[in-house]
């Protein structure tokens, strides 16, 4: 017993010299600590990263791989760029001037602004801002918003699908009417002789030049739907170059693509100033824009221009595809998305200028 108290004794012998701080010297070390953040910012390189993963739990660090393993734009613009090249298509350049036509020209203009602003412009901001957020695809953003929304990802892309497949068609129907252009003269200008060479095909002249030249040259069309067609090797030819082509632009992802938006998206203005030019020389040009852009205000209160107006907004922006979803997840994490969804409908809204 006398050993274990000298043992005890001896114990708080040491402990007398332990310097006991007080606690207003622990508050002084760690305003300094913080001071010495605030000066220097929070630890960079790998252990500022791994530290800040960590206190963010699993979500973070997993945000945060996706971030370092995705890759980005070159610049801003090259992510704007693609996405006016992407809205550019029937839908800006046949579709609206169409129903400006149908519904009183510029009186259809009220409708589709105000769909614009209220439908258009706050679906364009959602699908940028959840793309650049979740950094992935539609079905991944989807998919980690919340698992039940998978399936909105997936029925984009299948849409994506489908629209491709036939567009590409469109795309291949293109280069066809290139190639023949620099024919003299062109091939659906004129109808072709017949087989005696006696006068021209009958069939020709009871349609037109044009409709002869699509139906049978570029279609070759059966006689009836029970009948199959033969494949045209032609038309399939320039399919081919068409996918080709697609292929070429998206090999090397964001850095062949970001490239080549320059291009795509400067050559349809381009080529839009031309044919204002010249639908504004042509005869009773005048008369047309008058009528196009005198409002009759009856049309406002049809429900239909209302109606078309919402369809055109998706067909102008190009929202519902999962398309701007997977261009907005390779910006930087700080991108506005908000000044790119406004320069991005203004981009669209001159496409789809109803002067065309």
């Amino acid at each position: 017993r006398k050993k274990t108290q000298r043992t005890l004794k001896d114990k708080t012998d040491e402990l007398d010299f332990v310097e006991v701080r007080p606690l207003s010297s622990l508050e002084d070390t760690t305003d300094r600590l913080a001071g010495d953040r605030w000066r220097t910012g929070p630890p960079t390189g790998r252990a500022g990263r791994e530290g800040a993963t960590d206190t963010a739990g699993p979500l973070g660090r997993g945000v945060r791989a996706m971030e370092k393993a995705r890759p980005q734009w070159g610049n801003p613009l090259q992510f704007v760029f693609a996405c006016i090249s992407y809205a550019v298509g029937l839908g800006n350049v046949w579709r609206f001037p169409y129903l400006c036509q149908m519904y009183g020209g510029g009186s259809f203009l009220v409708p589709y602004l105000v769909m614009l602003i209220v439908e258009g412009m706050p679906l364009l901001y959602l699908e940028l801002a959840v793309g650049q957020r979740m950094r992935q695809g539609s079905i991944g953003a989807w998919r980690a918003i919340s698992p039940y929304l998978g399936g909105v990802g997936v029925a984009s892309v299948v849409v994506s699908f489908f629209l491709s497949m036939y567009y590409n068609v469109i795309n291949a129907w293109g280069f066809w009417y290139l190639f023949h252009s620099f024919q003299d003269p062109l091939p659906w200008s004129v109808c072709p002789l017949n087989g005696n060479h006696t006068g021209y095909d009958e069939e020709c002249e009871k349609a037109s030049s044009t409709q002869y030249f699509w139906y049978r040259k570029t279609l070759n069309i059966s006689p009836s739907i029970q009948e199959n067609g033969s494949v045209q090797w032609e038309p399939a030819l320039c399919l081919t170059l068409a996918w080709l082509m697609v292929y070429l632009c998206i090999l090397r992802g964001t850095e062949s693509t970001g490239k080549v938006v320059y291009f795509t998206a400067s050559l349809p203005y381009c080529v839009l100033i031309i044919y204002l030019i010249r639908g504004l020389t042509l005869h009773g040009a005048t008369n047309g824009l008058v009528y196009m852009f005198t409002p009759k205000i009856e049309q406002l209160a049809n429900p239909k221009a209302w109606i078309n107006a919402a369809t055109q907004i998706f067909f102008s922006l190009g929202l519902g595809f999962g398309s701007l979803i997977a261009f907005a997840s390779y910006n930087e994490p700080s991108n506005n998305c908000q000044k790119h969804a406004i320069i991005k409908s203004g981009g669209s809204q001159f496409e789809a200028s109803p002067d065309k």
